[in-house]
């Protein structure tokens, strides 16, 4: 005699996709717009994934990504919503996204005299 399974118990619990909004894409395309004028980022990728939505900014096309600003599910932000990463690591981890790209600005440099 066969036995009757249901699928439906067996289905895993899927995580709620998570996306920049729009006032997080203002900022970062605004940050991003400032360092290509600064010659310093020339690249971007943005990807949502099941838990987390993530902003690759590169120096070139073709390396591994300078930095990576993830947002965070609600239930996985126990320290803050937004994680930054660099290439060596964890670089900071906050709730506001203004807080977070201060960390990535760096000063203006004035070269003189001009070439």
């Amino acid at each position: 005699m066969a036995q009757i399974i249901d699928l439906n118990r067996r289905r895993r619990k899927r995580r709620q996709t998570v996306y920049f909004t729009r006032e997080d894409l203002n900022r970062l395309l605004s940050m991003f717009s400032r360092q290509v004028i600064a010659n310093e980022w020339l690249d971007y990728t943005i990807d949502a994934e099941e838990g987390y939505a993530v902003f690759c900014v590169y120096r070139r096309a073709h390396e591994s990504p300078l930095y990576k600003i993830f947002r965070l599910a609600p239930e996985d932000s126990a320290n803050g919503a937004y994680l930054i990463m660099d290439r060596k690591g964890k670089a900071s981890q906050t709730s506001d996204l203004q807080s977070a790209l201060l960390d990535l600005a760096r000063p203006v440099k004035a070269v003189w005299p001009p070439r």
